[in-house]
């Protein structure tokens, strides 16, 4: 038996999987009905609801939104804030790094200017900074100064990297809840960067897709002004500004920064009819994500790209949403394209190249085959151009062999996944592992009969998956070393509750170097030492 379940619908419901047939699964539970959305104007930098915890010093003076930083570089970083200005403002504003958080002496310094045409954010790539090295970092408007920020440079290129450890995250609906997930990742120390796989935002009217907290602006984003709001609104959540004071931030986007089910020339959640030219709000989207987040950019379009953390591992970035992707379901699956010409070959250099150990595929959608949830806006819906990258990593390797040590990061589908990702045609070796983060606060099934089903079958039909959980939110952190690639999943007990939660760690999941097999373990406990949090 299968049934079919809208993803729009699903997501009203039980909250994830969009567009997919559950094969041998008892039947989906009713599908509520939509709620109704407001429309009235408030404030783009509306008053935040308070928490008990510390989340920091307060935001003051023209600094409402925090400090960033991003895209890290051996030798620079992304430096990132936002000035509040009035319209047809601008501002000069002096930004200043330090080896210490006393700013006592200062590493480097300058001048940098914004003005509506960018929303008054400011991004600037600090240069000249050493390897592998914590500073910390502010801004300065006259009189005003903004929180300190803290961030960490990458190793050098040829560097031998005995440990890395990235915090690897998705899918925040602020209507759905609270951001406990992020406040606990900003009180560790003990983190190289957060890894974060979209869905930073969501662009639904308040009530339409969780009712927890209510929206600024309170309509479904479509306008620039709209994008820009919305990030604005985010971006005053203490949890969510304090984990970017804290870490150096990596990001992609998914479907929710545009619009849900999002491809190439449309969405799911567009109505040309009534919601004007896709590829207008495509592109104002993408400048406002260029704008509120510390990447490295030289085109809103384009957010694919990589980076290097010495001999230890290179993260390569994909954009599997929305550069090269062909409608969902719609031709013959030989033809669909969930990548570009350009980005294809560009991804499958980077998995060939031997300057890094563990290969780090940083990606939106779940790449390993998934047959009892048949969803086309996975990978599976575009199985020839998997194909392709799984042939690369059979045969790209030194001397035609296998390509070694592949890690696939995902995020998307609001539920935690351990997977060994089978190779075609290599008589059952595995081509890589995938560790699938859950939601921030976007829910995955409610537990129940469904839940329960579904979690049997998949355990049952795919000896491949190792571990499932798809009720609780949360984070996982991925710890590296040149022995193994370990995940520990985090979840957060209830994203509702408005104060503090409890987020405990689930399971461990390790990958020997050398083997793409995955083997339950204990965590291996957080190095020590590491520089102070920013104060």
């Amino acid at each position: 038996m299968s049934h079919k379940v809208s993803r729009r619908g699903v997501l009203r419901g039980a909250g994830v999987l969009g567009g997919m047939v559950l094969v041998g699964c008892d039947p989906a539970p009713t599908v509520p009905s939509d709620a109704g959305s407001g429309d009235a104007s408030t404030p783009q930098d509306a008053e935040r609801p308070p928490t008990s915890r510390d989340a920091g010093p307060a935001p003051t003076g023209p600094f409402q939104h925090g400090v960033a930083s991003g895209d890290p570089l051996p030798s620079a970083v992304i430096l990132w804030t936002r000035v509040t200005l009035g319209a047809d403002v601008s501002a000069t504003v002096r930004w200043e790094v330090s080896g210490d958080a006393t700013f006592a002496s200062l590493v480097t310094s300058g001048e940098a200017t914004t003005d509506a045409s960018r929303d008054g954010t400011v991004k600037v790539d600090a240069t000249g900074l050493e390897p592998a090295t914590t500073y910390y970092y502010r801004f300065v408007l006259g009189a005003a100064v903004s929180p300190v920020g803290r961030t960490r440079t990458a190793p050098a290129e040829d560097a031998a990297v005995a440990r890395m450890r990235l915090a690897v995250c998705a899918c925040a609906s602020g209507a759905h809840g609270y951001f406990h997930a992020y406040r606990d990742l900003a009180q560790r120390a003990d983190l190289d960067l957060v890894v974060h796989l979209g869905d930073v935002i969501y662009e639904y009217a308040t009530g339409e897709y969780g009712d927890v907290r209510a929206y600024d602006p309170p309509h479904e984003i479509i306008t620039l002004e709209d994008y820009r709001r919305r990030y604005a609104w985010y971006r005053q959540d203490p949890d969510l500004r304090e984990v970017h004071r804290q870490y150096p931030w990596v990001t992609v986007w998914d479907d929710h920064e545009t619009a849900d089910n999002a491809w190439r020339d449309g969405a799911g959640n567009h109505d040309p009819a009534t919601e004007g030219a896709f590829a207008a709000r495509k592109a104002a989207a993408q400048q406002a994500y260029d704008e509120w987040m510390p990447l490295r950019s030289v085109d809103p379009a384009r957010i694919w790209r990589s980076l290097r953390f010495g001999r230890l591992a290179e993260l390569v970035l994909l954009d599997t949403r929305i550069e090269g992707r062909s409608e969902q379901g719609v031709g013959d699956p030989a033809t669909r394209t969930l990548l570009s010409a350009d980005q294809e070959a560009f991804v499958l250099e980077r998995l060939r190249a031997t300057g890094s150990q563990w290969k780090l595929l940083g990606n939106q959608v779940m790449f390993a085959p998934l047959p009892q949830i048949s969803n086309v806006d996975q990978w599976d819906g575009y199985p020839a151009q998997r194909s392709r990258v799984l042939e690369a990593l059979r045969t790209g390797g030194p001397a035609g062999a296998r390509v070694q040590d592949v890690v696939v990061l995902t995020g998307d589908i609001h539920t935690s996944w351990a997977m060994e990702v089978p190779s075609e045609g290599a008589g059952g070796a595995p081509a890589a592992v995938e560790f699938v983060a859950p939601g921030i606060t976007s829910p995955g099934f409610p537990e129940g009969t469904l839940e329960a089903a579904l979690r049997r079958t998949v355990m049952r039909d795919a000896p491949y998956v190792k571990f499932v959980d798809l009720v609780n939110r949360g984070f996982y952190v991925l710890d590296l070393t040149p022995e193994r690639a370990e995940a520990t999943f985090h979840r957060v007990m209830d994203v509702t509750l408005p104060y503090d939660a409890t987020v405990e760690s689930t399971q461990t999941w390790v990958s020997r170097a050398g083997t793409s097999r995955l083997e339950r373990a204990e965590p291996t406990p957080a190095p020590t030492g590491a520089p102070a949090l920013a104060p």
